[in-house]
């Protein structure tokens, strides 16, 4: 069952535009859920036994610990499927009973995927020219001024797109060198250094920063700074001479920092907004 479930429901979910699935365990079974913007909705149940064979399968081409359940663990994987490669992120959760939960964020298609559907809308794939830019500064202003040493902070609701508009942000100095630091890389760009965060190898925040600065790459993106050892290293890499894209939940650590701020909002239609304010304040 395994494959051919996960195949299934992976195609079902990218031809719906799903985000995230969600494999989540009952007393005896496994309700399986898609979440679609802001709307979750229960699309199976499963025997329990046939959900946690799904999980140690996702975790096994994840690259995962398959037999460790006691801690949560994060990784991402190309799931291939004979239509194409879907990017997946995958977070797994033991609850007190014992009990194995896993969240499922598709993150990115193929050519192949991307070239199938698009007349439908069903999964929308983003470009810059897709944005609605408002407040201080417009997209044109925005392409110069990004290109200019500074930090830009991207904020949003969870699913809304931040880390996507990041990259595309960084796909517009072509020119210069992009490295990334993420605790799992979202979005894979062959044309970025992207860094693994790794304490257990001493791959943390600080030094990947330090890596960063001394190769001189001119931009950095650090996935998400939602802590203080996040927050340094942003800090370290701008004062570097570096710029800095990142994604927040916390704009109060930004406050007292020059910074660009960039809210995500959505629109009617799955459309995005970009509010644009420069300061120190969201």
């Amino acid at each position: 069952m395994n494959n051919d479930y996960v195949e299934s429901l992976l195609k079902s979910a990218i031809k719906e535009g799903v985000q995230d699935i969600y494999i989540i365990p009952r007393q005896d079974r496994y309700d399986i859920y898609y979440r679609i913007e802001e709307e979750r909705s229960m699309i199976d149940q499963i025997p329990f036994d046939s959900g946690a064979k799904v999980i140690s399968h996702l975790k096994f081409v994840a690259g995962m610990m398959v037999g460790e359940k006691r801690r949560s663990q994060l990784a991402t994987c190309d799931y291939q499927l004979d239509t194409g490669v879907v990017g997946l992120r995958l977070s797994t959760l033991c609850d007190c009973n014992h009990k194995e939960s896993m969240v499922l964020r598709i993150m990115s298609l193929t050519k192949d995927w991307m070239s199938k559907d698009d007349s439908s809308g069903v999964y929308k794939h983003y470009c810059l020219n897709d944005y609605i830019f408002t407040g201080d500064k417009h997209l044109s202003e925005l392409k110069d001024v990004i290109k200019h040493n500074g930090i830009f902070v991207i904020m949003g609701e969870a699913g809304i797109g931040k880390t996507t508009l990041a990259n595309l942000l960084l796909t517009e100095v072509k020119e210069h060198m992009v490295m990334t630091i993420e605790d799992s890389v979202e979005i894979r760009n062959d044309d970025f250094i992207q860094l693994v965060v790794n304490p257990a190898i001493g791959m943390t925040y600080d030094s990947l920063a330090n890596l960063c600065c001394r190769y001189n790459s001119g931009y950095v993106f650090i996935g998400v700074t939602n802590t203080k050892e996040q927050l340094e290293a942003v800090k370290k890499a701008f004062y570097a001479g570096l710029t800095v894209v990142t994604t927040t939940n916390d704009s109060r650590l930004f406050e007292g920092i020059p910074h660009t701020g960039l809210l995500l909002e959505r629109t009617p239609g799955n459309g995005r907004k970009v509010q644009l304010n420069k300061g120190g304040k969201l």
